[in-house]
């Protein structure tokens, strides 16, 4: 929650009146505040037609009150959320290249990324991942068990429901399905069975370690 927080707080167009300024200076330092101390006001960004300030300000403010007689507190590092995410581009964001991905996220989703709470959730890092949000938002993709494509039984079939060496996608393990819409039957079915490998290995490797 804190990093989404920060990310909306520090966005360009977030701007807060005197008091929302002032009251969330002054809840992230009153507890340190004693004595004579006074607390960092910052400026206002705008002047007219009312004098605003942005969230950036709030961070700025309560930086320079910790480091008060001290070096200032710096800190560098890239962003989490490249260029990309935050304009049309929709970027190559899935691991394996998938242009379904590509597609969809975040480019692709009716919500753009800054109002889309799962997008901002994954892409910033405070909750699961890009791959998560592919399998809600896109599809599944290629179920694989032990490096390979579902294997068949001795009758030719992966699945009683397909016919004897069919040599399509979907009978292969491929789920074009996503979780938000629902699963067929024999996708949800090759996912348990990539999921169960996936526990299995695990497990093994937790025991041996």
């Amino acid at each position: 929650d804190h990093i989404v927080g920060g990310t909306l707080m520090t966005m360009r167009d977030t701007f807060l009146t005197q008091a929302e300024y002032s009251r969330l200076v002054y809840e992230c330092v009153a507890q340190d505040c004693s004595g004579s101390w006074e607390v960092w006001m910052e400026e206002p960004a705008l002047l007219k037609p009312r004098k605003l300030w942005t969230g950036k300000q709030v961070f700025t403010a309560v930086l320079m009150h910790y480091t008060r007689d001290q070096l200032p507190f710096t800190m560098y590092a890239d962003s989490k959320v490249s260029n990309d995410i935050w304009g049309k581009n929709n970027g190559a964001m899935h691991p394996l290249g998938s242009e379904v991905v590509k597609a969809c996220l975040p480019g692709g989703q009716r919500k753009p990324f800054r109002h889309n709470m799962m997008a901002l959730m994954t892409v910033t890092g405070a909750k699961g991942s890009v791959v998560n949000f592919s399998q809600i938002s896109c599809l599944l993709g290629q179920q694989e068990l032990e490096g390979r494509r579902v294997p068949r039984m001795s009758s030719g079939k992966t699945l009683p429901c397909f016919a004897p060496y069919d040599a399509g996608a979907r009978s292969g393990g491929f789920v074009g399905d996503r979780f938000l819409t629902g699963l067929r039957p024999q996708e949800y079915y090759f996912h348990c069975m990539a999921g169960r490998e996936g526990l299995v290995d695990t497990t093994v490797k937790t025991s041996r370690s």
